[in-house]
This record gives structure tokens, sequence and C-alpha cells, in this order.
């Protein structure tokens, strides 16, 4: 639900909006619309199993052989 503001901060807005040519207000809503975008609050996604299924393009031969690091 949105917040209202008071009408010591709607007065002047309302005023200056009145003043605006209509290129403008259309430059203004699309502002307006980008911050309600930038602000509306996300779902944190969780992983899915299998999501990355496909994802791995390449495996070496020798994955399964054991590490000669010792």
């Amino acid at each position: 639900m949105p917040q209202t503001f008071s009408a010591t901060i709607a007065n002047p807005v309302y005023s200056a909006l009145n003043e605006l040519p209509q290129n403008a207000l259309q430059e203004l809503y699309d502002f307006a619309e980008f911050l309600l975008l930038k602000h509306k609050p996300t779902e944190k996604k969780h992983p899915t199993f299998g999501c990355m299924k496909g994802m791995l393009k390449y495996m070496s031969d020798d994955f399964n052989e054991p590490l000669s690091i010792y």
C-alpha cells in the first residue's frame, strides 16, 4: 500500500506540476515509474533442483580420477 504524504509537500508539488509542459510531465511520470520499480520489495528466489541442468559445457576426461597432488 502506498504511503500518503502531507499537504505541506503535496501543494507545492501540485503547483509545480501545473506549470510543467506536457513533455516534461511525461518525463516526470517515467521517472516516477522507475522509482516505484526501484523501491519495490522483491522476493529472494531460492534455487530449485536441476536449475543448472545444461549449463556445464565442458568436463575433463579425468574428472573422476583421484587427485595426484600428494
